[in-house]
């Protein structure tokens, strides 16, 4: 299916020593695909309630074993309730595969599920304005990123139609390291500070961020009357990245989109915006927010972060609390 959506984990995958920059870690895929506990076959029909995530590399939870990410403790206590938790999420992947991922499995594949719940990343935004549009046969394609030791992974995923874990490693080099764009002839580039800075910086976000969030709403779009077709209830997430955290952006351009966009589509919302940000933090209190639930020197959440995640979706979808400005606190 990856060479419809564009990239894609290999199904029925084990790897004991993954890498995610430094990091390793064992990782097991289903026959879908998907990060899973273990290989195992996932029926196309659920046997009782199934949920399913999709997101990028917060939701895959690159860097943490299946029960440590926000998915698989989710998955571990919903199970107790016959609730069966997929995550269709993969590194590098945004509203543009979000939808057409989707729309293979439901209508392609005939997966069957009840809920849905997308996570809607800070780099969807960039991803949506430069890297990913549909060709004229409705199949997701990606911009050829000039070949260099940094861009190498880029192309490489617009020639290949599955992602394996022997590279992850160069997109986490990629997303993470300064880029030198000499003499690539004003290329579009993987520019980490208009990634992550576009709900900040104003000049970004004429440049690049109202044209990302003109994409990924249509493709939000899509997938609401998708979910509708399907009669699957659909949930919207999003979270602030480190420089979000860093720059008290609390009430961020991200967050407002967003919820006026659930409101307008009666889909639910769930905001994790003040589970990191507290408007009149210090810069030290949010560093130390920043170190508690991130990597060293990386965008994406520690186990610490995931559990926040984890935490704060359960009691909502418990229904414990409703305040989307509220957040459980977790040691």
């Amino acid at each position: 299916g990856s060479d419809i959506y564009h990239h894609d984990l290999a199904k029925r995958a084990s790897v004991d020593n993954a890498r995610w920059g430094g990091i390793e870690y064992a990782i097991a895929t289903d026959s879908l695909g998907f990060k899973n506990r273990e290989v195992k076959e996932i029926s196309l029909t659920a046997v009782d309630k199934r949920i399913v995530f999709i997101g990028d590399s917060f939701t895959e939870g690159v860097g943490v074993e299946y029960q440590g990410t926000f998915v698989g403790k989710i998955a571990s206590q919903l199970e107790k309730e016959n609730i069966e938790v997929l995550n269709a999420g993969v590194v590098s992947y945004s509203p543009t595969i979000y939808w057409r991922k989707l729309k293979y499995l439901l209508e392609d594949l005939g997966l069957k599920f009840d809920e849905l719940v997308v996570y809607i990343d800070i780099s969807d935004i960039q991803d949506d304005a430069i890297y990913y549009w549909l060709s004229e046969n409705e199949t997701v394609a990606g911009l050829n990123v000039p070949q260099s030791s940094e861009h190498t992974l880029k192309s490489f995923i617009t020639r290949h139609t599955i992602l394996t874990y022997i590279v992850l490693n160069f997109l986490h080099n990629l997303i993470a390291s300064p880029i030198d764009d000499s003499g690539l002839d004003d290329q579009p580039l993987y520019d980490h500070y208009q990634r992550s800075m576009w709900t900040i910086d104003e000049a970004v976000f004429e440049e690049m961020g109202k044209k990302g969030l003109e994409n990924s709403e249509h493709f939000l779009d899509l997938i609401a009357t998708l979910t509708n077709t399907h009669e699957i209830k659909l949930t919207i997430a999003v979270y602030p990245w480190r420089e979000q955290i860093e720059h008290n952006d609390l009430d961020s351009i991200q967050v407002n989109f967003w919820k006026e966009w659930a409101k307008k589509a009666d889909v639910a919302f769930l905001n994790y915006f003040p589970c990191f940000i507290k408007q009149d933090n210090s810069r030290a209190e949010n560093s130390s927010t920043i170190d508690k639930h991130f990597f060293v020197g990386d965008a994406h959440w520690n186990e610490t972060g995931h559990n926040v995640i984890a935490r704060n979706f359960l009691s909502s979808y418990r229904n414990t609390h409703s305040d989307d400005n509220a957040c459980i606190e977790v040691n």
